[in-house]
Order: structure tokens, then C-alpha cells, then sequence
């Protein structure tokens, strides 16, 4: 039932087990990850993506990624190019920004498939909600890395596992498209693997700089 980490490729053992989930865990970087057995097909993601109920005009969602938003307020200029990566449908941090006049733009392997804006390089990169989708992490750290300018940002927002959790009891691993669980430790790895300058938690934002 092991199979090799999708992020870092190490062995991984069993972490959690049902009925309708295993997940395993890596012995390297500590990613918890979803049994290959299990993912769903692109055409069944995306049929649980549709039923997103995504409204960039959502006041709760608004300030739900308000800590997001504030970062950039505080660090970048509307004149920095900025890249919303997987937006899905509708984003409330890119109608945030929009708002005070800065530069950002969309990207949804799903929703907005503009493979072009993958061939920029941006001052900062926002993944909200989208880490933990990731299929393959190690391929997406990789383009997110490429596309981020000397001194750019990316910014992460996704719910980390902490041994305080109970993970059987955890909502966030019953979502069948939360396929990649991260943790502080996995955080750590990526920032010494890919060589990012500065890395910080803030609360459900992960901060990587480049």
C-alpha cells in the first residue's frame, strides 16, 4: 500500500486509514498525502470544483483571505505583477486587489486555463486554498519557484496538520480533493530544498521568499 512522497519521493508509510481515505505520510519531509488508489479523476475534481459555491463579492469570504490581501497591501506596490494561482471561478483576494488598482492576474488549470500568463515571472504569487489540491506538489513548487521574481513572494494559504489535531476527526482531510496535507515541517523542507531567502508562518499563511 506505500508508495514513494509526491513531493520529495522518500518513503512513506501508512498515517491514516477508512474505509474511503489512506493517507500516507513521508519519513523526509513529513508531507501527509492521499493514496494514489484514491484521487479522483480530473473529470471528477472538476465536477466537485463546480459545485464551489465561489462569489468574489462574498463579505465572509472577503475577510476570510483579508490576511492575504493586507500582506500585499503592506509589501507591494499595484504596480508589481501579481499572479492568482488557481483562482478557480470567481477569487475574492483578486477582486481585493483589483479594487486598489494592482496588477494581478488569473490562472485555474480548471477554470481559466491561460497557459500564457505560465510563461511571466511575477513580484508575488497568491495560492489560496490550493496547496493542499496539489496532485503533484514537486511540479508545481517547481513552476511556482520559476515564475517568482528575484525578491518576489509567494504567498500560501491552506489549513497546516499539527500532532495537536485529531486527524481522524479533522474536517479538512474530508474534502476528496484535499489530497496534500502539510505541516510546519513540510513547510521547512520546501524553503531549505528550493532555497527561499525567507520563509514565516502566519497563522494560515505560509509565507516563501525568494
Amino acid at each position: 500500500m506505500n508508495q514513494s512522497c509526491p513531493l520529495c519521493n522518500s518513503v512513506s508509510s501508512v498515517f491514516f486509514e477508512s474505509h474511503k481515505q489512506i493517507f500516507l505520510q513521508c519519513s523526509c519531509c513529513s508531507l501527509i498525502f492521499l493514496h494514489r488508489n484514491f484521487l479522483l479523476t480530473s473529470t471528477q475534481e472538476f465536477e466537485r470544483y463546480q459545485l464551489h459555491e465561489n462569489n468574489a463579492l462574498d463579505k465572509g469570504y472577503q475577510q476570510f483571505v483579508k490576511p492575504l490581501a493586507n500582506y500585499i497591501f503592506s509589501n507591494f506596490l499595484p504596480s508589481h505583477a501579481g499572479l492568482d494561482f488557481g483562482s478557480g471561478k470567481d477569487s475574492s483576494i483578486s477582486y481585493l486587489l483589483k479594487q486598489q488598482s494592482y496588477n494581478i492576474v488569473q490562472y485555474d488549470p480548471f477554470f481559466k486555463p491561460y497557459n500564457e500568463l505560465l510563461t511571466y515571472s511575477y513580484d508575488y504569487i497568491i495560492c489560496c486554498e490550493v496547496i493542499e489540491h496539489f496532485y503533484n506538489p514537486v511540479k508545481e513548487f517547481t513552476l511556482l519557484y520559476s515564475l517568482l521574481k528575484n525578491n518576489g513572494t509567494i504567498l500560501c494559504m491552506t489549513d497546516l496538520y499539527n500532532p495537536s489535531i485529531d486527524f481522524g476527526a479533522w474536517y479538512y482531510k474530508n474534502d476528496p480533493t484535499h489530497v496534500s496535507i502539510f505541516s510546519k515541517k513540510t513547510c521547512e523542507w520546501i524553503a531549505h530544498t528550493y532555497g527561499f531567502t525567507h520563509f514565516e508562518i502566519q497563522n494560515r499563511v505560509i509565507l516563501f521568499s525568494k
